[in-house]
């Protein structure tokens, strides 16, 4: 499993009509590039594999483990994968909804990564 570091959580506020709000991992530019670089190989990965054995249907296929909250919808393996690779894209901190995502999908598999609070000092 790999590895990457964040520095603290940041909680927003929940919005209207909400009872929670979106948590951010806070990281630096080391690691946030990291990440990035590791998302970013999966999904080359998987746009590949869609290519080489015409497998779209199975990673753009709704799936009901991952249901969109307040919406009937569903993602799909791949939307998950490239939520997150477009938010690093962007330089954005990944989110905890996000990333739980990638990991439930990936879990037991080389693609899973965990996420360790770096110490103060």
């Amino acid at each position: 499993m790999k590895k990457f570091k964040y520095e603290s959580l940041l909680e927003l506020e929940p919005r209207y009509g909400n009872n929670f709000g979106t948590v951010y991992y806070k990281m630096d530019k080391k690691n946030l590039k990291a990440l990035l670089v590791f998302v970013s190989t999966v999904k080359d990965l998987v746009d590949w594999e869609m290519d080489e054995y015409n497998s779209w249907d199975e990673w753009n296929t709704p799936n009901p483990h991952f249901k969109r909250r307040g919406k009937s919808a569903h993602y799909s393996k791949y939307q998950i994968i490239t939520d997150l690779d477009t938010q690093l894209q962007r330089g954005k901190d990944p989110t905890k909804g996000l990333v739980g995502r990638w990991n439930r999908m990936f879990e037991t598999t080389q693609y899973e990564f965990k996420l360790t609070q770096v110490k103060k000092k």
